[in-house]
């Protein structure tokens, strides 16, 4: 079937209009993965089109230099929980320490080659779809570097549709995911957001699922992502939408 190209005005709309609900694969995406930066990375998951599928979403922590290692890392996760749930009460659950049910999350083995660990829930709200999860290597003389699964989570689908899987602070006081290096100091990283979607995936063209994320954001805010500012102006507006509806065609 010919390709038509969907005019701009109405991709424009749905990226503005309708939360999280178009995703495009982008090699443009790809490219913080290669910056001097280590990136704290979520998976993309595709084609969770029926209620009660499971499926296990990594985060993995890329490009530790040697130099500098890791001992521990600290994030806020961020769901929407009327598509997805973190899955409770399976062989591998934890108990949140703040309380209530068991949910299904793997320390990834990352941390654990360097040598023993402390892998902790200290909150978990599936309901309003959020979690706070920390890990940190006992001996603090160890660190591991390079790149690796630093925690595996299962999530259950409530029904179809697509949710942004957020990275974000622990705390007030950092305006992002916190990866401690082997000197105990906050580790400068890129956080890249992931998402469950009942879509396929799409054409390699601009992802507007990355743009709509990051909308309305410039450096240094929360939702800033550099990847999504396509006209390299330092503010993630209009006319980024506007290269990803030029990008976009449907059969």
């Amino acid at each position: 079937m010919i390709n038509r190209l969907l005019p701009s005005f109405a991709v424009l709309l749905i990226i503005l209009l309708c939360p999280v609900n178009l995703s495009l694969t982008c090699a443009h995406f790809e490219k913080a993965l290669s910056q001097a930066l280590p990136t704290l990375e979520i998976d993309r998951v595709y084609n969770m089109t029926e209620a009660g599928q499971t499926v296990i979403v990594n985060v993995t922590l890329r490009n530790v230099p040697s130099t500098i290692g890791c001992v521990g890392w600290n994030l806020k996760l961020t769901w929407d929980s009327s598509v997805a749930r973190l899955t409770t009460d399976g062989p591998d659950s934890v108990a949140p320490a703040s309380g209530g049910p068991s949910v299904v999350l793997i320390e990834g083995p990352f941390l654990r080659y360097a040598g023993a660990t402390l892998f902790v829930a200290t909150s978990v709200d599936n309901d309003q779809g959020e979690a706070v999860l920390a890990c940190v290597l006992l001996d603090q003389r160890m660190n591991a570097s390079g790149t690796g699964v630093v925690l595996m989570m299962n999530f259950t689908i409530v029904k179809p549709g697509t949710t942004a899987l957020e990275l974000g602070s622990p705390s007030p006081y950092f305006n992002q995911s916190v990866v401690a290096d082997a000197s105990n100091r906050v580790m400068d990283h890129v956080d890249i957001e992931g998402w469950i979607t009942e879509r396929e995936e799409g054409p390699a063209t601009y992802d507007a699922v990355v743009v709509m994320l990051a909308f309305g954001s410039i450096p240094d805010n929360l939702k800033w992502n550099p990847e999504a500012d396509l006209n390299n102006d330092s503010i993630v507006d209009i006319f980024d939408a506007i290269i990803v509806a030029g990008n976009y065609r449907v059969p």
